[in-house]
């Protein structure tokens, strides 16, 4: 499943979030590549300047992921959310279409 939403704010209309979910027992097979690599085509057709994603810093395998194909932290959250017992920081990505 892969969803792309206009976010606004009063300082930038022009920031795109990408949420993309994979069931365990298809990853690795290359769902989650498909909105990676055509979501910033659509965002620049859209008008977004920057598209972002935010996961708690436990979700590593999409981290190193997104890292892999350029995408950057801009935003560590420390603490940000409590999974059990475990704060939790949150990390944001972004890359640029």
């Amino acid at each position: 499943m892969d969803t792309f939403r206009r976010i606004r704010t009063r300082r930038d209309e022009l920031l795109a979030e990408l949420t993309v979910g994979v069931l365990a027992e298809h990853r690795q097979a290359g769902i989650g590549d498909r909105p990676i690599d055509h979501g910033p085509e659509w965002a620049e057709r859209a008008g977004y300047e920057k598209i972002y994603r935010i996961l708690p810093a436990t979700n590593e395998r999409a981290i190193s992921f997104l890292e892999s194909e350029a995408w950057e932290q801009e935003t560590i959250h420390k603490n940000h959310y409590r999974i059990g017992e475990e704060y939790v920081d949150e990390v944001l990505l972004a890359t640029w279409p």
